[in-house]
C-alpha cells in the first residue's frame, strides 16, 4: 500500500494494519515507528526553496 500525501516515498504492507469490528483501521506499533522514523528523516533534508533558490528545512518553508 502507498501512502498519498506528505510520506510519498514510503509504502506500508496490508499486514502493517489491523482492522477492528466497528470498521477503525490502525497502524502496528512496528510500522508506526517505520513511519514516524521516516518522516523524521525527511524533515532533516533540505530542499530548495521555490522562489529564493536558496536551501531550506521543509518545516521551515511557511516562515520564508
Amino acid at each position: 500500500m502507498k501512502f498519498r500525501g506528505r510520506l510519498p516515498f514510503l509504502r506500508c504492507a496490508k499486514e502493517s494494519f489491523t482492522t477492528k469490528e466497528n470498521g477503525a483501521v490502525l497502524l502496528k506499533d512496528d510500522a508506526r515507528k517505520e513511519v514516524f522514523g521516516a518522516w523524521q528523516k525527511r524533515k532533516q533534508e533540505e530542499i530548495p526553496h521555490p522562489f529564493l533558490g536558496e536551501k531550506i528545512s521543509p518545516e521551515l518553508l511557511p516562515y520564508a
